[in-house]
């Protein structure tokens, strides 16, 4: 597996009123995770324009989110982009937690450092998956 690579596919060929089951899978080499969650792909549409503006100030962030960290949704997902330095060094942050009790308990917090244009990258790639979410988007910082 590459050292740090973030995919994100759907598995329904039918989606129901544009709800389609999808993956997302993360790792940056070291840490994986993965989970399948129900959601429409232009839901990704704010985050998308958000990476392509990325970074409006050097204290700017992009939050993609499902559930919340509070606990009252059955998971929390979440990437957030952000400067982690003045040198203009960039990351995503990726926070899974299935919510489900022991033993089927999962959670993963880890960080996929990359370069700011790669961050816009990922922003022009997603914007193309939401017209043709068929298509796996498979993202890498190397290589957009």
């Amino acid at each position: 597996m590459p050292d740090t690579l973030l995919r994100l596919q759907t598995f329904d060929d039918n989606p129901l009123d544009g709800v389609w089951l999808m993956e997302l899978a993360a790792t940056d080499g070291k840490f994986s995770a993965e989970d399948r969650f129900y959601t429409d792909p232009e839901y990704f549409s704010d985050f998308a324009d958000a990476l392509l503006a990325f970074p409006a100030a050097l204290s700017a962030e992009a939050i993609w989110e499902i559930g919340s960290e509070d606990g009252t949704a059955g998971r929390h997902i979440r990437l957030r982009v952000y400067l982690h330095d003045g040198l203009g060094h960039a990351a995503i942050e990726v926070t899974m937690d299935n919510r489900r009790p022991a033993p089927d308990l999962a959670k993963a917090m880890f960080h996929l450092p990359c370069e700011v244009a790669a961050i816009n990258r990922l922003g022009a790639k997603l914007k193309a998956w939401i017209v043709k979410p068929q298509d796996p988007l498979i993202w890498q910082p190397e290589t957009g």
